[in-house]
């Protein structure tokens, strides 16, 4: 029923070689066993930041100032009508510039990345203060790629992404690039070794769920023995409910996990799909194995 591409193949355990304890620091204060790996991701110019912060505050804060410095000169020579009049549009855009500057500084630091301590038993996330995960404290990932051409031609680069989904606490963003210009370099090599280590203990505790009649979820799918449900990408739309005798083919390709449905009127044509991205679904090796193994097609 799910054939497999690239990105779903059974997971292999990278041979990796333990730094040596004295090379680091270890943020996790040996809690987490010998370290393993570090990933840093790569530094940006102090410069912009600097540029960004003093550009922005400078614009706001003018724009601001000079409408309430037009706001008091005219009302204490013309009255409020003009006052309103003259310095309103200084406020308003002041305003604005103030709110686009913060929304983008907030976006701009939800975006940076952490450095990323491998461990034998678990992971470091250091953003701040140090945030130390076990394995079994890791319910699960979900990564995905997007492939971008130059306009200008030249090598094409792809985009990595993952997500990593803490039992307690908010999700973890990470992302970075072919060519190592942004984010974590090396992103897809430290996401299979996540995997690795993550998945054999999640893959029997899963399986054991879905033959008690558990249901399961998978981010933008959940399964059960009765079927599949489909959680909408747009928000509000609803959810479409399957049931396995309705499932023609569940397959990976070009970055999306397609649902082919049996044709309501020709059993032998595909129906419906449902194209889902597999950036939004964790463990998504783990859901086609145990629909593989448990679901008769």
């Amino acid at each position: 029923m799910c054939p497999l591409d690239e990105d779903t193949q059974p997971i292999k355990t990278i041979p990796t070689q333990v730094a040596p304890p004295t090379a680091f620091k270890d943020p996790a204060g040996g809690a987490l066993g010998h370290i393993v790996s570090v990933y840093r991701p790569r530094r940006v110019n102090p410069i912009i930041p600097w540029i960004w912060l003093s550009s922005g505050a400078l614009v706001s804060v003018g724009l601001l100032g000079y409408g309430a410095y037009l706001a008091f000169w005219s009302h204490s020579r013309f009255g409020p009508v003009p006052a309103i009049a003259w310095s309103g549009p200084w406020l308003i855009f002041g305003g604005v510039a103030l709110l686009f500057w913060l929304m983008v500084s907030l976006y701009s630091y939800s975006r940076i990345q952490p450095v990323i301590w491998l461990y034998e038993l678990g992971l470091c996330i250091e953003k701040g203060r140090p945030r130390n995960l076990l394995w079994e404290q890791i319910d699960g990932i979900a990564s995905g790629t997007v492939v971008q051409f130059p306009w200008t031609g030249g090598t094409r680069i792809v985009r990595y992404s993952a997500s990593l989904f803490p039992a307690k606490g908010s999700p973890v963003l990470l992302y970075g690039a072919s060519d190592g210009k942004n984010g974590i370099p090396n992103l897809p090599e430290l996401v299979r070794r996540i995997k690795a280590n993550l998945f054999p203990g999640l893959q029997s505790e899963l399986a054991r769920m879905f033959r008690s009649g558990l249901p399961l979820s998978f981010g933008l799918v959940g399964i059960d023995q009765a079927g599949l449900k489909l959680l909408p990408r747009i928000p509000l739309t609803g959810t479409r409910s399957v049931s396995w005798g309705n499932v023609k083919q569940i397959s990976v390709q070009s970055g999306f996990l397609l649902v082919e449905l049996i044709h309501p009127r020709n059993p032998f044509k595909t129906g419906r799909t449902y194209r889902l991205p597999v950036a939004k679904i964790p463990n998504l090796e783990l859901l086609i194995k145990i629909i593989n193994q448990n679901v008769q097609s």
